[in-house]
């Protein structure tokens, strides 16, 4: 804390332990994976039959972020030579507007569904830490992958990580 003769009293924070932050996130994501299974939201979308060759997708991510470019690129060079129908929609995986635009983005998905053949909407994101991936235990978000007539598959994060998006999805990747 410091005082100036002109401005009064401020207060400089030099650091903010984000471990503290960790335990709270924790606890929303066990209250969240309670109520999803209690309300069968747990495996629902897993159950819907998928393509053994899902060429057909849907694919919902941040355009231009490594993830993102990676996936495309692993599509295109793909050693089976396979060709892929592939539609983009762009949302922002992180920040404050991140879960209402994913949620908005499977709806799209869910209506082009309906005009034309889809086998696959995939949701991706690259790596980051723990708070950056926590979007993806939004129950609204949840809610809406376990809804999806069509097979969602997530690729969140690195292998280690682990978001709840993966457990209401049909099946996740890295």
């Amino acid at each position: 804390m410091a005082f100036h003769a002109v401005y009064g009293f401020s207060l400089n924070i030099q650091s903010i332990d984000l471990d503290a932050l960790l335990g709270e996130m924790e606890r929303r994501r066990k209250e969240t994976f309670d109520a999803l299974k209690e309300e069968g939201a747990i495996g629902r979308n897993a159950r819907l039959p998928l393509a053994e060759v899902p060429q057909r997708i849907v694919l919902i991510g941040s355009t231009g972020t490594a993830g993102h470019t990676d996936f495309l690129t692993h599509l295109k060079n793909n050693p089976y030579g396979y060709a892929f129908d592939l539609g983009c929609l762009d949302a922002p995986v992180q920040g404050a507007k991140a879960a209402g635009a994913l949620v908005d983005a499977l709806h799209c998905a869910g209506r082009a569904a309906m005009r034309t053949q889809v086998d696959a909407v995939v949701l991706l994101r690259g790596g980051g830490a723990k708070l950056d991936l926590d979007i993806f235990n939004d129950l609204t978000l949840c809610r809406a992958i376990a809804a999806m007539d069509i097979p969602v598959i997530t690729g969140i994060g690195h292998e280690t990580d682990s978001t709840l998006v993966d457990f209401v999805a049909h099946s996740h990747c890295k």
